[in-house]
């Protein structure tokens, strides 16, 4: 959390340039979604972004969390972005037992 400048170690203020600038210099954003429209989503943000590729997966909500799950338990921390359609899974299964992804998106 500390080096992803997340959570108590947030900058207090925005600054989308420099996010920017961060997220080309790392050239993917990895998201996991459990809707079908990520992929569609990733080339808007492609345009949007130039120089920033999304890898998109598809997957409900239960398979998120469990390959959340095991890449935590495995030290490999693959997904930027996670989107459920059921915050208190996230909630009650990662963050309640200090598993964090670099970014949670819920809905």
């Amino acid at each position: 959390m500390k080096k992803a400048e997340l959570g108590p170690y947030a900058p207090q203020a925005y600054n989308e340039k420099q996010i920017y600038e961060k997220a080309k210099a790392e050239k993917e954003v990895t998201i996991y979604s459990y809707s079908s429209r990520v992929h569609q989503f990733g080339k808007t943000f492609e345009q949007q972004f130039p120089g920033i590729k999304v890898k998109g997966f598809d997957l409900d909500s239960t398979e998120i969390v469990t390959k959340i799950l095991a890449e935590q338990k495995a030290g490999n921390y693959v997904a930027d972005v996670i989107f459920l359609k059921d915050p208190s899974t996230v909630h009650h299964e990662l963050l309640e037992k200090d598993i964090s992804s670099p970014m949670f998106l819920l809905i």
